[in-house]
């Protein structure tokens, strides 16, 4: 049946009345038809409004438990103060917090399940925290597991940890959190002043120098020199027994640390930046991204920048330690890289140092090199412009003696190639190789031994016997491609192929080669074809980063 002149009315002041008349029936105690007990303290309230306003209360008196027949219901583990702010904001919708009542509110609101009154804590701590309640602020977030605000405060202890470990409450510090702080890659601390601190926190409890060994290996202390024993009594923990493992390197114990811990953070050393109709910019830099960053883009970090302006050289991480080898470097009167070097230089990631070390016994670029049992192994590029330049030889550097040794040459010369290591073996595949035979043309009679040919060839080098082994070849031969192990397979991503001697043709192929059955097959391809790219494992994906999808010329 058609409503005839229907309208709706509303008053705006409904709700805000409801709730103030429930204020004063609390006031005064009034219909009140349950009386909550914390700590002794009563207080009457009215079911209907807890249940309607707060899901711990509406299971109690909904739910067939024994809470919901009682007039008198104890609330364990909770405080008459904190349980006394809760209620005063369920009747009122306000919320008074001061450095008294902060912990119990939050504490009483987590127990509650009162995400309002928890948002509000956690913003009132964070806009509260300082040097001396930031570990506070800490342990309680770790206790009521809150993660925001434990990373929150956790950033703070981090950044601020000399001026924080000067507080009472970081001798109460877990060991757990202790070791977070050690371990934390950018922290602002010297080893020195790291080990300072450690020796105060066991230094409060005999029981915690059962936490010794697992301190010592998080901490640099190899770096600290076995003379300088800056002002700790030899009976302090580690100060004593772990000295003798120190060694005479004075400089590093005085510098800024920055790396003391496995974590898991993706380098970029260098590169081109490309530009629409514009020359590419070559980079310098060594940026870093933090997988473990809460930010969803996972931003990206300037860590240095590379002593040497230079192209197609070679990067690895051994030991901590950022190695840039070899490559083209700039020539400021013929104002381009046509300069080969044989340079080599480290970055230690503890110190923040760039230092030179030995460098190649050849001067190289468009090589490869990995890191293989405590050594680098620089393998093939070329070394001029000619295409006779092409390099077979194979390198291996010793960090302890600061020398490069020769290796076994790859039976192939090559350069533009990729490599990886798997099971401590070295493979190396594709790039531009040299012709093993010579071959002249009939109508230019020209030796074609003198012009390279891309390779689809892939070799193994087993560093124990220093020999190489002919693999399975892949399906396309290609050049300047990635190389990356994930879960025992062996994959080889994008590169170039090229169409003729000028023209290249940059491939989203991605093919996977089974070490067990020396057999490679296809797999998805990339979404964009990409030379000149690089991949790496990381959280458990295996991601590829860069490259260039033009066609060169």
């Amino acid at each position: 049946m058609e409503k005839i002149n229907e309208r709706k009315f509303s008053l705006a002041s409904h709700g805000s009345s409801v709730l103030a008349g429930f204020r004063e029936l609390y006031q005064t105690e009034l219909l009140s038809d349950v009386c909550l007990v914390a700590e002794k303290r009563e207080f009457r309230s009215h079911k209907t409004l807890l249940a309607a306003c707060c899901p711990y209360f509406r299971s109690m008196f909904s739910i067939d438990l024994r809470e919901k027949e009682e007039t008198t219901v104890e609330m364990h583990g909770t405080t008459a103060r904190g349980l006394s702010a809760i209620l005063d904001f369920l009747y009122s919708g306000d919320l008074t917090l001061n450095d008294e009542n902060k912990e119990d509110v939050l504490a009483t609101a987590c127990y509650l399940q009162v995400d309002a009154v928890i948002d509000m804590c956690c913003s009132y701590l964070r806009e509260n925290i300082h040097m001396n309640n930031c570990i506070g602020i800490w342990n309680l977030a770790c206790a009521l597991n809150l993660h925001e605000l434990k990373d929150f405060a956790e950033n703070h202890v981090t950044n601020n940890l000399i001026e924080a470990s000067q507080s009472d409450d970081f001798l109460e510090l877990s060991c757990d959190q202790l070791i977070v702080l050690l371990s934390n890659d950018w922290v602002k601390a010297t080893d020195r002043e790291l080990c300072e601190m450690s020796d105060k926190w066991v230094a409060r409890d005999p029981k915690r120098s059962e936490y010794l060994d697992e301190i010592s290996s998080i901490l640099n202390i190899d770096s600290i020199p076995a003379e300088d024993n800056f002002g700790i009594p030899a009976t302090r923990p580690l100060g004593g027994e772990h000295v003798a493992r120190r060694h005479d390197s004075a400089e590093t114990a005085r510098e800024s640390t920055i790396c003391r811990a496995s974590r898991e953070v993706v380098l970029a050393v260098g590169g081109r930046l490309m530009y629409n109709e514009r020359p590419a910019v070559q980079r310098t830099c060594v940026s870093f991204c933090d997988v473990r960053s809460p930010d969803g883009d996972k931003p990206w970090y300037e860590m240095t920048q590379i002593p040497i302006r230079r192209r197609n050289y070679c990067a690895a991480v051994l030991d901590d330690e950022i190695y840039v080898v070899g490559g083209r470097e700039w020539d400021k009167e013929a104002r381009g890289y046509d300069r080969w070097s044989a340079a080599a230089f480290c970055y230690n990631l503890r110190t923040a140092k760039w230092r030179e070390v030995s460098s190649l016994s050849t001067k190289r670029s468009c090589f490869s090199m990995d890191a293989i049992e405590g050594n680098l192994f620089a393998v093939g590029g070329d070394e001029d412009h000619e295409d006779t330049s092409i390099l077979s030889s194979v390198e291996r550097f010793d960090p302890i003696q600061n020398l490069w040794w020769p290796c076994s040459e790859i039976p192939d010369g090559r350069r533009c190639q990729a490599s990886c290591v798997y099971n401590n073996r070295l493979y190396v595949s594709g790039g531009w190789i040299k012709r093993t035979e010579a071959a002249f043309s009939l109508t230019l009679n020209v030796n074609m031994s003198c012009i390279p040919t891309m390779s689809a060839t892939v070799y193994c080098y087993d560093p124990l016997t220093d020999m190489w082994s002919e693999r399975s070849a892949m399906h396309v031969a290609r050049f300047s491609h990635a190389m990356e192990v994930y879960s025992g397979r062996i994959f080889a991503i994008g590169g170039y192929t090229s169409l003729s001697r000028t023209h290249n043709e940059p491939l989203d192929v991605v093919e996977c080669y089974s070490p067990e059955r020396d057999q490679w097959s296809f797999i998805e391809p990339l979404r964009v074809p990409a030379g000149l790219c690089s991949a790496v494992v990381v959280e458990g994906y295996m991601t590829v980063l860069g490259g260039d999808q033009s066609t060169c010329e």
